[in-house]
């Protein structure tokens, strides 16, 4: 079977679980971000015919090259957040539109840009705690992050932070 095999297979099971989005449902716009991925605002009209506000991280030599991680991350996402509690701590993402990936877009932008959003000594340690939770999250199933940082940590309407970047996620090893 080998390794291209093997991600073929992995691709097919995570298509399976995780939408395949359709480039005429995706309307691009500006450049947000430019930091080793570059990532749009965009627009996505979901099958009910209502649009979204989205974020979507086009593909380029480096996730082409790991593919297969990615595969597999999208599998692991589509098995561990399936339930209500994952979804108050992570960045929703729709799918794939060809190898980019489709993601809520957050108007607060993330932590980096948006600490001062938090004002109050209580604000501060609110924010850390739901952070921990998603990170307990993570660890109760298994599951490293592998490159929290505030640029990764986007802030939503009710100023909840929420755990982006799921590409970076892996299996703890034993």
């Amino acid at each position: 079977e080998g390794e291209i095999g093997k991600t073929a297979r992995l691709y097919l099971d995570a298509l399976k679980s995780y939408k395949k989005i359709k480039i005429d449902r995706i309307k691009r716009g500006e450049k947000i971000y430019d930091k080793g991925s570059t990532i749009y605002k965009g627009i996505y009209i979901d099958d009910d015919g209502k649009e979204k506000k989205i974020a979507l991280k086009a593909a380029n030599e480096h996730t082409r090259r790991y593919l297969h991680q990615i595969v597999m991350m999208f599998w692991r996402m589509s098995v561990i957040f399936k339930d209500e509690e994952s979804k108050k701590y992570f960045v929703n993402e729709y799918g794939f539109c060809g190898f980019d990936i489709i993601m809520d877009y957050y108007e607060n932008g993330d932590l980096a840009a948006k600490f001062s959003l938090f004002k109050t000594g209580q604000e501060k340690l609110d924010l850390i705690l739901e952070i921990a939770k998603g990170l307990f999250y993570l660890h109760r199933e298994k599951i490293i992050h592998r490159d929290m940082k505030p640029d990764n940590i986007f802030i939503d309407d009710g100023n909840k932070p929420r755990i982006g970047d799921l590409i970076t996620m892996h299996p703890e090893e034993n």
